[in-house]
């Protein structure tokens, strides 16, 4: 099945990557999509991601994959290994991370056409950039930034499963 993405474009993002994409990070909206599409299209909000879900299983794509959507940016005792410059600095995640966000609020289960779409486009993602369907390379928001229970009640194992099976 094709992906049919709607192109919401944020103004909120770094043009140029300043690292190879590596990893995805999974959040939760804690609002509607529409409310999401416009506080990413607001320039004063200053953050954005690179993919919304819908709880209809309606894709958009607010910033283009070769930019940095500002999405997770700031680290908080990580549960996970974040890159490391060559001082052995945190790289921000921003850098070489997809944000894919999805609908509904931290306390709300997910719906299963949400489920679906994001299967496909971690599966999209991740064939694009070579990343492998583990947790070690799909986070959740929180496990960077501890003072955030983003993405809520996602089930990031369901998720990968639902990626893995075949086409």
């Amino acid at each position: 099945m094709k992906l049919e993405i709607r192109d919401v474009p944020s103004p909120n993002f770094r043009r140029i990557r300043r690292s190879p994409v590596s990893h995805i990070i999974l959040h939760i909206m804690d609002g509607t999509l529409a409310g999401t599409d416009s506080w990413f299209s607001n320039p004063a909000s200053q953050v954005s991601a690179h993919y919304g879900i819908g709880r209809n299983g309606e894709l958009r794509r607010y910033v283009a994959e070769e930019s940095e959507a500002w999405h997770c940016g700031r680290i908080l005792n990580p549960k996970v290994a974040l890159l490391r410059d060559a001082a052995g600095n945190w790289i921000n995640p921003n850098a070489y991370t997809i944000g894919i966000e999805v609908e509904g609020r931290a306390s709300e289960p997910v719906h299963l056409v949400q489920y679906y779409v994001l299967a496909l486009l971690l599966r999209d993602v991740a064939s694009r950039y070579g990343i492998p369907l583990t947790e070690d390379r799909v986070w959740l928001h929180r496990e960077v930034y501890a003072a955030k229970s983003c993405p809520g009640l996602l089930d990031r194992g369901l998720a990968l499963r639902l990626a893995a099976l075949p086409a």
